[in-house]
């Protein structure tokens, strides 16, 4: 079983600010971090192109009259500037 407050903290530590063309290895960090995370998990995850970044798909494979649960979100942040403020 994994800490999910070092997971946590791993993935804050993902400079994911998809605005900024800089920071285009965070974004892979943090798809790399959540493709690990769920595929660890047992799901089957996808990385699905798109018209900006991709989205991560995963899912639980198993008796389709299983539940299904939605969760969505972004694992992208907004850019810090003006860093003088922080």
């Amino acid at each position: 079983m994994h800490d999910p407050i070092e997971k946590l903290k791993a993935f804050i530590r993902c400079r994911s600010v998809s605005t900024d063309p800089a920071y285009a290895s965070g974004m892979e960090d943090a798809r790399a971090f959540l493709r690990d995370l769920l595929g660890g998990m047992g799901l089957a995850v996808e990385t699905v192109s798109t018209g900006g970044e991709p989205v991560i798909l995963a899912r639980r494979e198993g008796d389709p009259s299983w539940p299904h649960v939605i969760i969505y979100g972004h694992y992208d942040v907004q850019p810090a500037d003006p860093f003088e403020l922080w």
